[in-house]
C-alpha cells in the first residue's frame, strides 16, 4: 500500500487520534508485536552485546535502572533492542542535499542533512554525536539520542556518509520473517567500505534487505574518486529496490521517490521545490546553512532536531542541534560548531 511522507502520517494519526502520543515508538519490550520482538532479540551478536554494555553502564552511574512505567518493572536490555529497531517499525524524514564540482568550489563535495523526528519525550528529542571504533574496522560517528547505536545520520573516518531519509513508497501489512534493522546495516557499511566501493556496496547491501517494511531512501556520498557523481539515492520497501535519478552537479533529498507523482502538493514537494529554487549555483558555508534553515521543520509535533554541513574531502563538518527548553528551537536556527575529522575521530593514521 502506498505511504504518505513521514510528516504527513504524522499530522493525519493526530488528528484521527487526538492525541500526539500515537506517534511514539512504545519502548516497552512486552507492547511490541511478537514477530518484532522475536526478531528484535534475535539480532544478538555484537549489537546486542554493545547494548548490555550500555544499561550496565547506566545502573554503575546511576546505582539503578530507569523504570518502565508502563510495565512496573526496570529497563532491560531487550527494551533498548527494540528501540534500535525502530526503523523496522516506524519511519524517520529528513531534508538534505549533496553538491560537487564547481557547485562545491575549493571544498570537492558538500553534502548536507537536516534529520526532523516527532517531538515525544525529551530523550527522544536529545541528540549526541556517538563515534564507535572497532577493532580492524573503520570508525563511524553517528548522530542520534542516548542508548541509540545505528545509524540514521553517520560519517566514518574516511569522508562516506550515509543518510536514511522516510520514503513514500508502498509498506508491509503484517511484517514477518527476519528483518535487519536498517540503521545496524548501515553501521556495517561505513565501517568497512572503502570510499572508491562505498556506493556499490550500498547498493548490494540494500537489495539483499529487502523488502523491508517501511519506505526508505538511503543517501549515500562519499568522496570524489572519478567522474562519476559522489552521490547516490536508493529507495527499498516493500516492494523491493529502487533508485532515485542524479543529475548534474548536485542531488536533492526529501522524502518522495523521485521524479514525484503529477501535480503532488505534499510537505515533501514543497520542502524539494524550495532547495530547487536555492540550491542552483556555488555553495558556501553560508548558504549552506540557508538552504538548511528554509526547510526546517518547526511544528509542534515535529521539529528538526539536528542538521549539519559535511566536507568529506576537506574532513571537517559543521553541526547544529536543537535547543530544548520552554520552546523548542530547530537545528539549522542554531549556531554550528565546527569538527576536524581529527578532532572526531582521532589523528587519522594513528
Amino acid at each position: 500500500m502506498p505511504s504518505a511522507p513521514f510528516a504527513d502520517r504524522l499530522t493525519n494519526a493526530i488528528l484521527e487520534k487526538r492525541a500526539p502520543l500515537c506517534i511514539a515508538l512504545d519502548p516497552v519490550f512486552e507492547h511490541i508485536p511478537e514477530v518484532l520482538r522475536r526478531e528484535a532479540v534475535a539480532q544478538g551478536g555484537d549489537p546486542a552485546a554493545e547494548l548490555a554494555a550500555i544499561l550496565d553502564g547506566i545502573k554503575a552511574a546511576k546505582g539503578e535502572l530507569p523504570k518502565m512505567a508502563l510495565a512496573n518493572r526496570p529497563m532491560q536490555v531487550e527494551d533498548l533492542i527494540v528501540a534500535n529497531s525502530a526503523d523496522a517499525m516506524r519511519a524517520f524524514g529528513c531534508s538534505g542535499f549533496t553538491v560537487w564540482g564547481t557547485d562545491a568550489g575549493d571544498a570537492g563535495v558538500i553534502t548536507t542533512r537536516n534529520f526532523d523526528f516527532g517531538v515525544f519525550s525529551k530523550v527522544g528529542l536529545t541528540n549526541h554525536i556517538l563515534v564507535r571504533a572497532p577493532a580492524g574496522k573503520k570508525a563511524v560517528a553517528g548522530i542520534s539520542p542516548p542508548g541509540y547505536i545505528g545509524v540514521f545520520t553517520g560519517i566514518n573516518q574516511d569522508g562516506v556518509c550515509a543518510f536514511l531519509h522516510d520514503g513514500d513508497g508502498p509498506l508491509m501489512q503484517s511484517p514477518s520473517g527476519k528483518i535487519k534493522p536498517l540503521a545496524f546495516a548501515l553501521t556495517g557499511l561505513l565501517e568497512t567500505a572503502e570510499p572508491n566501493a562505498a556506493l556499490a556496496s550500498a547498493e548490494k547491501l540494500l537489495k539483499g534487505l529487502t523488502p523491508y517494511p517501511f519506505s526508505y531512501m538511503v543517501r549515500i556520498v562519499t568522496p570524489r574518486s572519478g567522474d562519476g557523481p559522489p552521490a547516490r539515492v536508493f529507495h527499498i520497501d516493500a516492494g523491493g529496490f529502487g533508485e532515485n535519478p542524479v543529475n548534474g552537479q548536485a542531488c536533492l533529498t526529501t522524502n518522495h521517490y523521485l521524479p514525484g507523482k503529477p501535480g503532488e502538493e505534499s510537505g515533501t514537494m514543497s520542502r524539494y521545490k524550495r532547495l530547487e529554487r536555492l540550491v542552483n549555483g556555488p555553495v558556501s558555508s553560508a548558504k549552506a546553512w540557508e538552504c538548511l534553515t528554509a526547510v526546517a521543520a518547526d511544528q509542534p509535533d515535529c521539529v528538526t532536531l539536528h542538521a549539519l554541513v559535511v566536507y568529506p574531502e576537506k574532513k571537517k563538518l559543521e553541526i547544529a542541534f536543537a535547543t530544548i527548553g520552554d520552546k523548542l528551537v530547530p537545528a539549522p536556527l542554531n549556531k554550528p560548531a565546527t569538527l576536524t575529522f581529527d578532532q572526531l575521530f582521532g589523528p587519522q593514521g594513528k
